[in-house]
């Protein structure tokens, strides 16, 4: 199954947000807030609804910036 996701770049005074995560089989990383899209949403919708899941606050898009296909062997 082939499952999209979204990320949101929000920059603010020249800086990036970016959220700090840990693992531990690889220990502390950095991502783009976001996540999967759910059946019957829009990608925006998506992106909107994982901003307020993840930050807490509502979003305004202005449009996409990239599309990446990859298949991850990272399955959780």
């Amino acid at each position: 199954m082939i499952r999209n996701t979204v990320r949101a770049l929000i920059i603010q005074n020249d800086n990036l947000l970016l959220i700090k995560k840990r693992r531990a089989n690889i220990g502390i990383y950095y991502v783009l807030p976001g996540g999967a899209q759910e059946e019957n949403e829009t990608l925006e919708q998506a992106l909107s609804r994982e901003c307020m899941e993840e930050l807490g606050i509502e979003i305004s898009s202005s449009g996409l910036v990239c599309v990446r296909e990859y298949i991850s062997p990272f399955t959780g």
